[in-house]
């Protein structure tokens, strides 16, 4: 009996034998560990085929009859929670993920691919180099598995290895005709031109130094969390423009659908402790947990395009910024600069005259500094004043212009005000302001004394450091008064209460100096309290006048602040005429400015007109090309050392700059 039940028995596991070899490449035991550990593959080769090395090597990945997934691994679910990105899904769910028929460009391709393109060209003709080929998804987000693909090629030794000359392209004559630069010859006069081992020689004496590329870098965070981004990596010739090949390599990322469609946490990540202990500010974590991190479908916008270089000669700076679609929650950076005219500088001479009548600035580049120096002027003496039709009014401060006027139907920021007197003294010795004359200004002490401009119901514009200091200590509960001109008298003052301050997420003083506050109540609109109005795209000419205000200090020695809100008209210039007087004035600002970021700058080059301390955050009002409407220009930054000191202007972030990123706060 015990006999015809062992035959029975071999019987059965003959049958299974030949099912596992017929159904796949897995082990059918789970005991195969314990199995190699004691060196039995020998003997359970055939059940234990995974472990053992018993599955086919005649293929690199699963095709036919054998491209079936590990019944024991779900891979129904782990392809609907886009985990098939990961090698070890990949390997056991070949058939879910789309990686059977993967591996050559004749086979039948994988679900969505294309496909695979042909090899690029090695990199090295010996000693060993690599090629690459890729393939593209016709359906972005649900295609699994690599969009580049490589190999290794060319491993036979250089110099006398296998790298040698075609005989039948007289690479000799082809040396001496300066021919190596073209690809085709290279490639085919290996030797001759000296590009053994992937990098060119030089051509003088014995052959020289070899010129060779460096190890590449590691790649840059992916620009999307899902649908489709891209990454790429570099490397550097140890001679630029003497090694073959791109200096540049890309890949796709992150193809798993957004919002449902593979947007989600990592199980194994611990999301929510992350999250708990503030760490979703890192890149990595953001990635694994998009869904507790709120990253979901956080993607760029389009880069700006680059700003003009900050230097004309001498390699200057250019930058260009770009907005997250949902708020702080982008992985990568916000802003990229880079070089930009590098030829040498030449002395030049003084240029004309900024304006054709009235007081200007006059500048010329100064060869050894690369920057400009720049000087008042005078022109045709102070300009004509003309006679306004009906409907306009003489602009502020220049009466050789006309301008029309607002409606006072229209939207609350674009309604005119009080009659702004044309006349204004100064910040420092002091114009009194008058009732209703400014009613977007505001006034608060948070970090000190600061002002800001009321821009919606709910939002106050104003400078960073009014709210966070160098450490990063941000003060977020505070009061607001407006609607009032002496603070000494709460005739039409309104008090809001400011439940959070938002500062820009790039802020390092004095880089980024903006920050809006949010009201807890909205305010009541007024002919004494109602806001100013965006640039909307709008950028300040050179010369303008505009007005500056606040209730900083009136003299240089004075601590407190001034009880009645000082207002200063102040021209706007040419950023180097700041890079030029700060030199001397505050070089500690320097280098910032060189930069020409979003910053204005603006002042008087004939008197001591300036903004003070306490006149921090409040606005820069200038008034629009086509109408006498105003619009909040600029926010008070930082300037000289000393206030008002004359022939030097004050520096204020520029609101134009920065209205996206308003516009993405507020809405």
């Amino acid at each position: 009996m015990l006999k015809h039940g062992m035959i029975l028995l071999c019987f059965v596991i003959l049958i299974l034998c030949h099912w596992v070899s017929s159904q796949g490449c897995f082990d059918v035991w789970n005991q195969c560990a314990m199995i190699k550990q004691f060196r039995q593959c020998s003997s359970f080769q055939s059940i234990c085929r995974r472990t053992c090395g018993g599955c086919p090597t005649n293929s690199p990945t699963n095709t036919g009859r054998d491209c079936i997934d590990d019944p024991r691994s779900n891979c129904v679910l782990q392809l609907r929670y886009g985990q098939c990105i990961f090698p070890h899904v990949k390997k056991v769910c070949p058939k879910s993920c789309g990686a059977c028929g993967g591996s050559g460009g004749g086979g039948t391709p994988a679900p969505g691919w294309s496909r695979w393109s042909d090899w690029k060209t090695c990199s090295k003709q010996c000693n060993g180099g690599s090629q690459s080929r890729s393939r593209t998804c016709s359906m972005p987000g649900q295609c699994f598995g690599p969009t580049v693909n490589s190999r290794a090629c060319n491993q036979q030794a250089c110099n006398g290895g296998g790298c040698t000359d075609n005989p039948h392209y007289n690479c000799y004559l082809q040396k001496l005709s300066n021919q190596c630069k073209n690809l085709l010859i290279k490639r085919e006069c290996a030797s001759s031109c000296g590009v053994c081992g992937g990098a060119q020689h030089t051509m003088t004496g014995g052959g020289g130094h070899t010129p060779t590329w460096s190890q590449w870098s590691t790649w840059r965070t992916c620009s999307k969390q899902c649908n489709g981004g891209t990454q790429s990596r570099s490397r550097t010739c140890s001679r630029p423009g003497q090694c073959s090949g791109s200096s540049m390599d890309s890949r796709n990322c992150n193809q798993q659908a957004c919002n449902g469609g593979g947007c989600r946490d990592n199980p194994r990540s611990r999301c929510s402790d992350l999250r708990a202990r503030g760490n979703c500010i890192h890149a990595s974590v953001k990635i694994t947990c998009p869904v507790s991190c709120g990253t979901c479908g956080a993607t760029w916008d389009t880069w700006t395009k680059w700003t003009q270089c900050n230097k004309p000669c001498g390699t200057g700076q250019q930058s260009r910024t770009r907005t997250c679609r949902v708020s702080e929650r982008c992985v990568g950076d916000s802003q990229q600069s880079r070089e930009c005219n590098k030829q040498r500088c030449k002395t030049g001479s003084w240029s004309a005259c900024s304006v054709t009548c009235g007081h200007g600035i006059e500048k010329r580049l100064n060869a050894l500094t690369g920057v400009y120096e720049t000087r008042p002027c005078t022109r045709n003496g102070e300009c004509a004043t003309v006679s306004c039709p009906y409907g306009q009014e003489q602009r502020f401060k220049n009466p050789s212009q006309c301008c029309t006027k607002t409606s006072s139907f229209g939207n609350w920021c674009d309604r005119p005000t009080e009659s702004i007197h044309q006349y204004s003294r100064r910040i420092i010795g002091g114009d009194d302001s008058t009732r209703g004359e400014f009613p977007w200004m505001a006034f608060f002490r948070a970090l000190g004394y600061c002002g800001g401009a009321v821009i919606s119901k709910k939002y106050i514009l104003t400078a960073a450091h009014c709210v966070q200091s160098d450490s990063g200590r941000r003060v977020d509960q505070f009061t607001v008064d407006l609607g009032f001109v002496d603070r000494r008298n709460n005739y039409n003052k309104q008090t809001a209460s400011v439940i959070k301050s938002i500062v820009h997420p790039g802020y390092q003083f004095p880089k980024n100096d903006i920050a809006i506050l949010q009201l807890k109540n909205d305010l009541v609109y007024s002919n004494y309290v109602r806001p100013i109005c965006l640039p909307k795209g709008e950028r300040v000419p050179y010369d303008s006048t505009c007005i500056a205000l606040g209730w900083g200090i009136s003299a240089n020695g004075v601590i407190q602040p001034s009880n009645i809100l000082q207002n200063v008209d102040v021209k706007v210039f040419d950023p180097d005429v700041c890079i030029h007087e700060y030199s001397t004035a505050n070089p500690q600002y320097l280098r910032f400015l060189k930069t020409k970021p979003g910053v204005l700058c603006a002042g008087d080059l004939f008197d001591k007109k300036d903004s003070c301390s306490g006149d921090s955050g409040g606005p820069l009002a200038c008034q629009r090309r086509d109408t006498c409407g105003w619009f909040v220009a600029g926010v008070v930054s930082f300037g000289p050392k000393k206030c008002a000191y004359k022939g030097i202007p004050a520096a204020y972030t520029s609101v134009v700059a920065y209205e996206n990123w308003i516009n993405s706060v507020t809405r």
